[in-house]
């Protein structure tokens, strides 16, 4: 068996020496810090809800034959912030890999879509925010 991780470290792999092209990632937890960091962001938790909302929406309008990873229009607007923060954070979920996006064309522009990671992140901060406020009151 042999271990590797990506130049970040975060994610660790694992590769069965006599069966080398089947790679299997092995879950790491989260790093409590960037938890915080969501939870003390409370628009960076809605901008995650709202395109997981908007990619269930868009796997329900989706017809039977339609397959595929769906995406979501940019976000262009949320009562609580202006077009510059906005902006800002996608750039933060972006880099922190909670967010992803793809240039699909003139028409359509960029597209978003929650990751994995971004749902995992999200369903965890939303549990820490939780236990704070237990703590607190």
């Amino acid at each position: 068996m042999v271990s590797f991780s990506d130049c970040s470290g975060r994610t660790s792999w694992q590769a069965d020496r006599r069966d080398s092209w089947r790679v299997h990632p092995i879950l790491v937890s989260m790093d409590i810090a960037e938890l915080e960091q969501l939870v003390d962001q409370p628009l960076w938790m809605k901008v995650l809800e709202t395109y997981n909302e908007l990619i269930i929406q868009a796997g329900q309008e989706r017809l039977e034959d339609e397959q595929g990873t769906r995406w979501a229009s940019r976000i262009i607007s949320l009562d609580e912030t202006d077009a510059d923060e906005l902006s800002w954070i996608h750039g933060q979920l972006i880099a922190y890999g909670w967010l992803t996006f793809q240039l699909e064309g003139r028409e359509e522009g960029l597209l978003y879509r929650i990751t994995s990671a971004g749902k995992k992140a999200s369903e965890q901060a939303r549990k820490l925010a939780e236990q704070q406020e237990e703590v607190a009151a």
